[in-house]
């Protein structure tokens, strides 16, 4: 059915979800079988909704103008039947189409203005009809937990073996919760250019008051346990070959003004072979138009000066693209000392403690750039992590202090910046191009998953039973919310088309790690 509302109220998540597919469209009126409207009107596709502005022109644009308290139609066609182009009505300048809309009770019938126009508009309308629930999934395992909730080893209903895993991601909705927090992959993801060393977005669904995102399933588990369990001794080759990933991850977001804050590496997932993937994206941002945000976000022992540091009259000074160059060089450094490069016995091992502004050992060691060089740490490892972490963010290799330049200079900060972190001694003798088609071999391969999907995994977590988180509350007797954020949430189902198969670098053409 359809919904109207102001284009001011579109709710979070279809106010921050990028048009898949829009432009004017004459739409036909109802209950007049053969009388169109005159005027072509803005049509969106937000998600899985389609969105009518009731005048030309608008969309995302007028939301912040005073056309924003124009009205919408919006139309939610998850689950909708026949989307079909009426060929025998085409004529010059005029292509109709129509939407069963669900519910059995409404057609839409909108024209586009030429046959390209047309064809696009019913492939990005098939695709977002296609929807996805629980009930077309088995869990297999608890294979995590957070502050969030827990993710779940899933797999399509359907496939066998190793087809069609997924690792499940849930979120739990209750009253009064930050919702845009819990969006954020929903929004990022869904429209980021894929990158192969940032983690895929492959569904999101809602069941009951549970959000749940479909990620890759990555069966090397994370950075964190890999190097737990394999008890590395770390070296200069080897370092460079995680970090170059890494800083590659990092990279791909910048360039699209993505700053991401939680970088550690329990959030660095591991694929089958060695190889490393960016993951959880519930803290990143993308910046806004002045580059700068000033949230105080992520791990305690992780967090850069320019997040904690207050100005004058207690103002906090902001930040930018900076913080992820600064927890880069945390990462370097913790792949020699195995922590934090502001990490304290005193905490002892809980490495989950999330930021929170005030002061305390752990920031005046942050603010006073507290750190010593751990033992086997080769001059050009320690120079890297010393350049990232300088206390200026000003100084600090690859970065400014208000991220990324107007796109009217002549050098972006993302291109230049980046080009000065890669042209740092560290990084001596690496082929950019070899690292993104993962062509050279993983210095340490995960356990062999032939026995179990989940050998590289926490044990203690992975023995824990892996329910929906509506089915566990029913069976536990849980007080229980009414649908919370229906609105709110309108367009927030999503199924990522599935791009060709490539095939994998054959053994020949993956480099022998040196």
């Amino acid at each position: 059915m359809g919904f109207f509302a102001a284009a001011a109220q579109l709710g979070p998540m279809l106010a921050r979800t990028l048009p898949s597919a829009e432009g004017q469209l004459r739409r036909r009126r109802r209950g007049f079988p053969s009388t169109w409207r005159t005027t072509a009107e803005h049509v969106e596709l937000r998600g899985t909704v389609l969105v009518i502005y009731k005048s030309k022109g608008g969309g995302l644009r007028s939301l912040s103008s005073s056309k924003s308290s124009r009205r919408v139609a919006l139309h939610d066609i998850a689950g909708t039947g026949a989307i079909r182009a009426n060929d025998a009505a085409t004529r010059k300048g005029f292509y109709p189409f129509s939407i069963d809309v669900p519910g059995g009770t409404l057609t839409l019938h909108l024209a586009a203005s030429n046959s390209d126009a047309r064809a696009n508009w019913l492939k990005e309308l098939n695709r977002a009809r296609v929807v996805f629930t629980h009930n077309d999934l088995t869990i297999l395992s608890t294979i995590g937990e957070g502050h969030f909730g827990k993710v779940v080893l899933a797999q399509r209903k359907g496939c066998t073996g190793r087809d069609g895993l997924l690792a499940l991601k849930e979120i739990q909705l209750t009253p009064g919760m930050q919702l845009h927090t819990a969006l954020t992959e929903r929004v990022l993801l869904a429209s980021l250019p894929l990158h192969p060393f940032v983690i895929t977005l492959q569904l999101a669904f809602r069941y009951d008051n549970y959000l749940y995102y479909g990620f890759d399933f990555m069966p090397g588990a994370d950075m964190f346990e890999l190097i737990r369990r394999k008890d590395m001794r770390m070296n200069l080759p080897i370092a460079r070959f995680y970090i170059s990933q890494v800083a590659s991850a990092l990279s791909h977001l910048h360039a699209h003004n993505i700053v991401y804050r939680d970088l550690k590496p329990e959030n660095v997932l591991v694929d089958k072979v060695g190889n490393l993937c960016l993951a959880d994206m519930g803290l990143a941002k993308r910046l806004p138009r002045d580059g700068l945000t000033y949230t105080v976000c992520g791990t305690r022992d992780y967090l850069a000066p320019e997040m904690i540091e207050e100005g004058r009259s207690n103002v906090r000074i902001g930040y930018g693209l900076s913080i992820d160059f600064w927890q880069l060089g945390c990462m370097v450094y913790e792949l020699y000392a195995g922590h934090s490069p502001f990490w304290s016995a005193s905490h002892g091992d809980c490495r989950d403690d999330t930021a929170r502004p005030g002061s305390g050992a752990t920031a005046a060691r942050i603010l006073g750039g507290d750190f010593k060089r751990p033992r086997g740490m080769e001059p050009a490892a320690w120079s890297l992590a010393q350049a990232l972490l300088s206390q200026s963010p000003a100084e600090r290799l690859g970065t400014i202090a208000s991220g990324p330049r107007r796109p009217s200079s002549d050098v972006t900060t993302v291109g230049g910046g980046w080009g000065d972190v890669r042209a740092h001694a560290f990084f001596e003798g690496v082929d950019w191009d070899a690292v993104l088609r993962k062509s050279v071999r993983p210095p340490y391969k995960p356990l062999s998953t032939r026995k179990s999907l989940v050998a590289n995994f926490n044990a203690q977590i992975t023995a824990r039973p892996a329910w929906w988180g509506a089915e566990d509350e029913a069976a536990a007797r849980q007080h229980r919310w009414e649908q919370l954020f229906t609105e709110e949430l309108r367009g927030f189902a999503f199924v990522r088309a599935q791009p060709p198969p490539q095939a994998e670098p054959k053994q020949a053409e993956i480099a022998p790690f040196e």
